[in-house]
């Protein structure tokens, strides 16, 4: 039984890395598909400590703001949709979500 448990305790860690459940980003976090970009070809979105992203194109931000207070997240530059809540950080504990949708600028 010793045996297999050590094989058995790196698979399942292992595993867990693989589907996103250890988060060692230390850089931005890219939302758009292909090989990162150099810096002036894309968009940054980073939060304040005293709020947190909730979502950033549908995309849940859950994972990174349970580890890192403030988030920078690179898109392609464009129309994108934010949600945001207030942190207890900033004295708010509980407050309705709201979406930031910029009007379209012609």
């Amino acid at each position: 039984m010793k045996g297999t448990l050590l094989p058995l305790t790196a698979v399942l860690c292992l595993a867990s890395c693989v589907h996103g459940g250890l988060n060692v980003t230390t850089g931005p976090i890219q939302l758009y598909d292909g090989s990162p970009l150099p810096a002036e070809s894309v968009a940054i979105i980073q939060n304040d400590p005293n709020m947190f992203l909730v979502s950033v194109d549908s995309q849940s931000m859950q994972r990174w703001t349970a580890t890192h207070d403030v988030l920078r997240v690179q898109v392609l530059p464009g129309r994108h949709v934010v949600v945001a809540q207030p942190s207890a950080r900033g004295g708010f504990v509980s407050m309705p979500l709201h979406a930031i949708d910029p009007p379209a600028i012609y």
